[in-house]
């Protein structure tokens, strides 16, 4: 920043430097001209000169006013230009031809204004393609825009053509004033490049090291993932060894208790089938009363697995499978249609839509007596339907058991909605029908 800033100070110290040049520049010649008219030397002015000069007034006041709108064009170039690139690259083109110009009505005296214009053009424009290209033009300006340079080539009034009439003590001052104004603009110049050079070079080492902060960064970021990735393993090993500690526990107290007492009341019925088979009888009850508690005890407990089948398939080859076992063991006649075309869900998804198949076709077989089911499953809009009808006995009042309420459950979790009762369509049975919303269609996404 502060180099930007030394270039700006030095750019319009060029500016300032180079309205005195000018300045100076218009009075030799102005001077000179009275002092040939009063001396009537015009004819050996112009034998000398090889041309006819331009009035006084009009070469002041064209030079001023190019002069001055390129001054202006610079000083305001960063307020107006500084948001839209291609007013910047107008406002450009603009000073080379104002430069251009200012040069020509001087009769190519002085072609160091090109200077200032090329010192504005490297300071504003940043792209390496227009910086090269401004840099030629204005080099190519400053050194053919010399009246030493042009007058090999055609016949123009040099500007030493003026310097006959004055004494040559003063002429050698005049000469040591333009040369010493010249240097100095260059000067000045050669200033402006080193500024920007080191500014470069301050920028390229600030690059380098936001890289090496964000190399540094990186690497920190790559390690953080690690360990976090270990500390998600971790977390998953140890949730897994809770879960199955938990069903071991859940195991040992519910299924060893009932069977024990399931021994116990048997052996003990066996006993007294022969003295006493009223109480004989009485246990046997009380045999299969813990019996369904038990098997009530091991389904709360095993309700949160994810089906076997699913662990070894995909889950349409897993609901194709298992509708095919239930056609063989059951005789019953299912027909299946998947419309949904490629299911690619996630992992709570998939486990919900076999669970939903699963318990439809048990609950048609167990309590519906249904001897043809029907199992269609397609996608409306974002969601994945489920339908299974059945020509079972109905039901004229829906009492929902473990397997139902654990269904809407689950699909209650999956913002999802779930239906049940006779069938509406005029045929005897009962229908079930579910809807989850699917999140997505990738489950890397999950």
């Amino acid at each position: 920043m502060e180099n930007r800033e030394s270039s700006k100070r030095v750019l319009y110290t060029m500016l300032l430097v180079n309205g005195f040049i000018l300045t100076y520049y218009l009075a030799v010649t102005s001077a000179s001209k009275k002092i040939i008219c009063d001396m009537n030397g015009a004819y050996t002015f112009l034998s000398v000169a090889e041309g006819i000069p331009a009035d006084t007034v009009t070469l002041c006041l064209k030079t001023f006013v190019l002069y001055g709108a390129l001054s202006v064009l610079i000083l305001l170039k960063e307020d107006v230009c500084r948001e839209n690139k291609m007013n910047l690259h107008l406002a450009s083109v603009g000073e080379m031809l104002l430069s251009f110009e200012l040069i020509c009505t001087l009769n190519f005296y002085y072609s160091g204004v090109a200077l200032v214009v090329l010192a504005d053009l490297l300071y504003y424009e940043g792209k390496k393609a227009p910086r090269v290209a401004y840099v030629v033009i204005q080099i190519l300006e400053f050194v053919f825009g010399s009246d030493k340079i042009l007058g090999y080539f055609y016949n123009n009034i040099q500007f030493s053509s003026y310097l006959y009439c004055f004494h040559p003590v003063v002429r050698s001052w005049i000469v040591a004033v333009e040369s010493s104004m010249t240097f100095i603009n260059i000067f000045l110049f050669v200033i402006f490049v080193l500024l920007m050079i080191m500014r470069q070079r301050d920028e390229n080492l600030r690059i380098l090291l936001l890289n090496a902060a964000l190399s540094g960064k990186n690497v920190q970021l790559q390690e953080a993932n690690i360990k976090l990735k270990k500390y998600g393993e971790t977390i998953k090993r140890m949730t897994e060894i809770t879960e199955r500690n938990r069903l071991a526990r859940e195991i040992h107290d519910t299924l060893g208790h009932t069977l024990t007492g399931i021994v116990v009341s048997a052996d003990a019925g066996r006993i007294l089938m022969d003295t006493d088979p009223g109480e004989a009888k009485t246990r046997f009850e009380v045999i299969g009363t813990t019996a369904r508690q038990g098997l009530e005890d091991v389904r709360r407990s095993i309700h949160a697995l994810r089906p076997d089948a699913l662990e070894s398939h995909d889950i349409e080859s897993a609901l194709e499978k298992m509708i095919e076992n239930v056609r063989e063991t059951t005789g019953t006649e299912i027909s299946y249609e998947q419309m949904a075309g490629e299911l690619i869900l996630a992992q709570d998804e998939e486990d919900t839509l076999y669970r939903i198949v699963q318990e439809g076709l048990t609950n048609a077989v167990r309590h519906g007596h249904a001897t043809k089911i029907s199992v269609i499953i397609y996608m409306e809009e974002h969601s994945l339907k489920v339908s299974i009808r059945d020509n079972g006995i109905g039901s004229q009042k829906v009492e929902p058991g473990f397997g139902l309420d654990y269904m809407r459950e689950r699909i209650e979790v999956l913002k999802g909605s779930l239906s049940y009762g006779n069938r509406k369509d005029g045929c005897q049975g009962f229908c079930l029908e579910a809807e989850i919303p699917i999140r997505s269609r990738n489950p890397e996404d999950e």
